[in-house]
């Protein structure tokens, strides 16, 4: 019922533009998530662990990438074992570079993630993009991360390559921020809790979108991350 909900959310997106159709299902989206279909069918009938299901699912959106938009040699490359690449392959998916068209994109993460950023951030955004979630060390769901680094990414394009950029590290060092559980946050938390979820488009959108934002994306430095909120538990 999950699944369905989301694909009817995505289906009737742009229902305000067009009410016609489903503008917003397009082929590519539907084949990612016709992966995510598929994979969620064995995790449900045992043959399929998380960790196995959601590495296999960064797989598949990988081979999207190197068949759709010529990004062979990198894409290739890629070890989903390796948390340094699984961390970067999480932010291919959550930039949408996984999807047709989205090679300029990929290579965008790419520079931004090995070149834009402090090797602390990088720390941070490898820790936090690799952890499965229990109850020593609970998971942090993102909402909103994949539009926000779209948002950010438009934005900054009127100051090129380079302007794009420093707005998407500024986005990145902000999930780092966000991704990061300290001992008061799992202090507050049942010990049954595995994933938290934060919401971040209410903290970060309009400044995104604002024209301080275009002008120094550092602004974003100096936002909050949000409350969290319980997304999963499990027995004990």
């Amino acid at each position: 019922m999950r699944y369905m909900e989301q694909i009817l959310d995505i289906a009737g997106a742009l229902g305000h533009r067009d009410h016609t159709h489903a503008a917003g299902l397009t082929e590519p989206i539907y084949q990612s998530y016709r992966i995510i279909y598929e994979i969620a069918v064995k995790v449900i009938d045992g043959t399929m662990g998380q960790r196995e299901a959601y590495d296999a699912n960064l797989v598949r959106k990988t081979l999207l990438l190197v068949s759709q938009n010529g990004w062979g040699e990198k894409g290739i490359a890629l070890d989903v074992h390796s948390p340094d690449n699984r961390a970067l392959m999480r932010l291919l998916c959550i930039c949408n570079a996984t999807t047709a068209g989205g090679g300029e994109t990929a290579d965008l993460v790419w520079e931004t993630f090995y070149g834009e950023i402090s090797d602390e951030t990088g720390d941070l955004l490898v820790e936090g993009l690799n952890v499965e979630g229990s109850a020593y060390r609970p998971a942090v769901q993102v909402t909103y991360s994949p539009s926000v680094c779209s948002a950010a990414i438009k934005a900054s394009k009127g100051g090129g390559t380079d302007g794009q950029k420093k707005a998407l590290a500024a986005v990145f060092r902000y999930l780092a921020r966000v991704l990061t559980i300290t001992p008061a946050d799992v202090e507050g938390l049942s010990g049954a809790v595995t994933v938290v979820e934060r919401d971040i488009r209410e903290k970060v959108m309009g400044v995104i979108t604002s024209e301080s934002f275009q002008k120094n994306p550092d602004v974003l430095d100096e936002v909050d991350v949000p409350e969290i909120e319980i997304a999963a538990w499990t027995d004990l």
